[in-house]
């Protein structure tokens, strides 16, 4: 079934208004539940209408179908960059007069 102009235009408005205001996860889900609302062609129209990838959309609809609870965070645990003092750089100081290098 052929999704109507009019309404990928709806979408794109409601995408437009809403999208900046939610976390990553947050649209994701919202997207999917759209395309799942418009039925057989519904993840292309919706993934056209919001500018993303439709693998971000079919993402949202297994994440949807699979009934998980919600996960209080928007990245997984372990996500992220790792903190500084996790990573244990060390710095090497050269001194002139010692001629050599310390640590």
């Amino acid at each position: 079934m052929r999704i109507p102009d009019e309404t990928r235009t709806q979408l794109a408005v409601k995408f437009a208004v809403l999208l900046p205001h939610l976390d990553e996860r947050q649209r994701r889900l919202l997207m999917a539940e759209e395309a799942r609302g418009l039925g057989h062609g519904g993840v292309r129209a919706v993934a056209q209408a919001a500018a993303v990838s439709e693998t971000t959309i079919r993402k949202g609809v297994f994440e949807l179908e699979a009934g998980e609870e919600p996960l209080g965070r928007v990245r997984r645990p372990g996500g992220g960059r790792k903190r500084v003092v996790d990573l244990r750089v060390r710095y090497v100081i050269f001194c002139p007069a010692c001629d050599r290098s310390m640590v």
